[in-house]
C-alpha cells in the first residue's frame, strides 16, 4: 500500500511534512474529523491534496478564491493528478472537458453548479454533442487523432488542443459512435412533446452513462 511518505515524494516532490502537516494528514486518512488552522504559506492544500490520492473516489474541496482554485488544480494536473475546478469563471469549454474526462462521481456537482448559472438542458445537450463530434472527427482520422486535430477547422490551439488530443486518444472512435448515439437519443427525448421525466434529470443521466463508457 502507498503511504503518505511515498506519495509526498513521488507526487509532490517534498522529502518531508511541515510542522502539522504529517498530523493532520495522518488523521484525515484514518477517517477522522479534522480542523486544522495554518497560517498563509503553511502546507494547507497538501493537508487535503495528499490524502485524497490515499482514497478512493471524489474528493471536493469548497474554496472562495477562484484564482487559487485554478492554481491548484493547474499544479495538481502537472504532477499527473486528475483534477478539475468548478467556478462561475469556468468557460464552456472548460465545462466540456469536465464531462468529457468526469467519472460518474463527478456529475453530479457539475450539474448543480450548471444549473445554478441557468444552463438550459437543450443547451447543454447540444453544447455536449458538439464536443463529442469533434473528438469523433479528430478520432476517427485515418492518419490518427494528431493528424485530425490538425484538420479541424476551425483550427483548435494552445492548451485546448492538448486536452481535447488526449480526450480522443482516450475514448477512441468506436466509444466517442457510441456517446454520440447516446447524445442524438437524449436530445430526441428532450425535444419530445409526450417527454415527462425532469429534462435535467435526463441530461445527468446521460453524462453518467458517459462518464460509465469512458471508464471501460
Amino acid at each position: 500500500m502507498t503511504t503518505p511518505q511515498a506519495l509526498l515524494k513521488s507526487v509532490f516532490g517534498f522529502d518531508g511534512f511541515r510542522a502539522g502537516q504529517e498530523e493532520i494528514v495522518s488523521a484525515m486518512c484514518a477517517g477522522e474529523p479534522v480542523l486544522a488552522i495554518m497560517p498563509t504559506g503553511g502546507g494547507k492544500s497538501l493537508c487535503y491534496q495528499l490524502p485524497a490520492l490515499m482514497g478512493e473516489g471524489l474528493t471536493l474541496v469548497i474554496s472562495p478564491l477562484i484564482a487559487l482554485m485554478r492554481d491548484q488544480v493547474a499544479a495538481l494536473r502537472e504532477a499527473g493528478v486528475a483534477a478539475h475546478a468548478i467556478t462561475s469563471a469556468n468557460t464552456p469549454e472548460e465545462n466540456e472537458a469536465i464531462m468529457a474526462e468526469a467519472r460518474s462521481g463527478e456529475i453530479g456537482p457539475v450539474m448543480k453548479r450548471l444549473r445554478a448559472q441557468g444552463v438550459q438542458p437543450v443547451s447543454l445537450c447540444i453544447t455536449a454533442t458538439r464536443h463529442f463530434r469533434t473528438l469523433y472527427t479528430a478520432a476517427s482520422d485515418p492518419g490518427g487523432a494528431a493528424q485530425g486535430m490538425g484538420r479541424l477547422r476551425p483550427p483548435v490551439f494552445g492548451p485546448r488542443r492538448d486536452r481535447m488530443l488526449r480526450q480522443a486518444q482516450n475514448w477512441g472512435a468506436p466509444k466517442l459512435q457510441d456517446a454520440l448515439s447516446l447524445l442524438t437519443e437524449t436530445d430526441l427525448q428532450l425535444r419530445s412533446a409526450g417527454q415527462r421525466a425532469p429534462e435535467m434529470a435526463l441530461v445527468e443521466r446521460a453524462l453518467i452513462r458517459l462518464a460509465m463508457m469512458a471508464a471501460r
